[in-house]
């Protein structure tokens, strides 16, 4: 009897594939922009998302900032997270291009956050 390897699972529309090679490109391409290395930047359904990742604690409790979605052929269209809703942004074009532009317009949006503990003891 031969041994078969296990079949990978496929992944859900509703998982998160950090290992998508779009997703590669565009966390790559963050870094070369700024320090952005903090962000994740994963694949879910027909989407790539950039998102600050959770807390130590809370690791699965993500932000996400900002929504890529194909447009056709090679041009990606950008959104931004507002209100609980995505807001679909004039900002379209190849995918290094969307990326620089998105650096530009939402650099304070993609910095790292603070993260504050102690704050809710009572010894101040």
């Amino acid at each position: 009897m031969v041994p078969t390897m296990p079949k990978a699972r496929a992944r859900t529309k509703t998982e998160r594939d950090t290992s998508h090679p779009l997703a590669s490109i565009v966390r790559d391409r963050l870094v070369a922009l700024g320090p952005f290395a903090h962000m994740l930047v994963y694949r879910q359904g027909d989407h790539l998302f950039i998102a600050h990742p959770g807390p130590p604690d809370q690791p699965n409790d993500i932000d996400p900032v900002l929504r890529i979605s194909h447009a056709g052929h090679w041009r990606f269209g950008l959104s931004l997270r507002s209100k609980g809703r995505w807001q679909p942004l004039p900002i379209a074009g190849a995918l290094n291009d969307l990326i620089d532009e998105a650096v530009r317009t939402f650099e304070p949006w993609l910095a790292v956050r603070p993260v504050f503990g102690g704050t809710s003891e009572t010894a101040y």
